[in-house]
């Protein structure tokens, strides 16, 4: 589809871009920055606590045949509209967090179908929806993005932890995923 401005899959590629520069910046390279600050302030192992990333990967992955058939039936969009609003409850609850078995629940069960469901899966399938002679170019695009993601958000996280503490870190981490779920 073209625009007067040219080719229409560069905005939706860009949400995506943002949608997993956001998501992977959280999800996978901020929690741990979190451990020893929650560990500390509740004396929890962090055994028990990295635990709840494990749970978190599998919730992302097992439910990924569900996911495939929700974006055939409801395309990528509603998708990552509803999974990231998920993430975002699941970022919210975790600043309400005192025990460990809520790490599991907020953020590796709703954090992990949250981003199943609105990351990966349906973010590559608008790179082919919409890209058949630069889809290399635009997927490698989407998958940097997730890198930059680990570049950005773990120096941004340890600054907020020092200025805001992990409660009100947590819910800047959510109002920005639910800023970029918008967008």
């Amino acid at each position: 589809m073209q625009t007067e401005s040219g080719f229409y899959g560069w905005r939706p590629l860009s949400g995506a871009i943002l949608t997993f520069l956001v998501g992977s910046g959280i999800f996978f390279y901020s929690y741990g920055v979190f451990l020893p600050f929650m560990s500390t302030e509740f004396g929890w192992g962090r055994a028990a606590t990295g635990g709840a990333l494990s749970v978190t990967l599998l919730a992302f992955g097992l439910p990924s045949p569900l996911i495939g058939a929700s974006i055939s039936r409801f395309g990528p969009r509603l998708n990552i509209i509803l999974g990231n609003s998920l993430v975002g409850l699941g970022l919210v609850s975790m600043s309400f967090a005192t025990e460990v078995w809520q790490l599991y629940v907020f953020f590796g069960i709703l954090v992990g179908v949250g981003t199943g469901f609105g990351m990966y899966i349906p973010c590559t399938t608008v790179v082919n929806n919409w890209f058949v002679k630069r889809q290399s170019l635009a997927m490698a695009l989407l998958l940097s993005a997730g890198g930059m993601g680990g570049f950005v958000f773990p120096p941004l996280v340890t600054w907020l932890l020092s200025s805001v503490g992990w409660q009100g870190t947590w819910l800047t981490l959510a109002a920005v995923h639910f800023t970029f779920t918008v967008i």
